[in-house]
């Protein structure tokens, strides 16, 4: 299995990741954001290449919850929609609905390394509180794949000191 295939994974997973920015949803600073991610069909990856993935720093959160640090600027707060999948090109939403504290969409991909489907629903607490979850099934690099995320987010404090956008 190529590291390729295990980043793109990571990078439709962890899309939903920053969905805080949605106007009004959310305030600018640091922000904890907690992913548990399930991907039943991911072949195992050997051990030589999971050493050296470790080693760059990447971590397979297959099954496991992990916490990341985001930090919220005013311009992602104000848009009125989630930031698109940077890493991800073939993928984008439909159906977007957004009503008093909750969001959903519709996510279709269509491309050479990702084609399927799923769903993401996002509930907002407050300004300073989400969950949600996002689904997809389809094929990833011609192999059968499905995924199922929770995550939530919680603002910390206004300054991000060395904490990158």
């Amino acid at each position: 299995m190529r590291a390729s295939h295990v980043l793109g994974l990571l990078a439709v997973g962890l899309a939903a990741v920053p969905v805080a920015a949605l106007a009004s949803h959310g305030k600018v600073g640091l922000w904890d954001i907690t992913v548990s991610m399930s991907m039943p069909n991911m072949p195992q990856i050997p051990p030589d290449q999971l050493a050296k993935m470790k080693a760059m720093g990447v971590t397979i959160p297959n099954g496991n919850t992990m916490t990341v640090q985001h930090c919220m600027t005013a311009q992602e707060v104000a848009a009125d929609e989630p930031p698109q999948m940077h890493q991800s090109q073939d993928c984008n939403m439909q159906n977007v609905k957004m009503t008093g504290g909750m969001y959903s969409a519709d996510m279709v991909c269509k491309g050479s390394e990702m084609t399927g489907s799923g769903h993401l629903a996002v509930i907002y607490n407050n300004d300073t509180q989400y969950s949600g979850k996002m689904t997809f099934s389809g094929m990833t690099h011609g192999r059968p794949e499905t995924m199922t995320n929770t995550f939530s987010g919680h603002w910390i404090k206004a300054d991000c000191g060395d904490v990158g956008h």
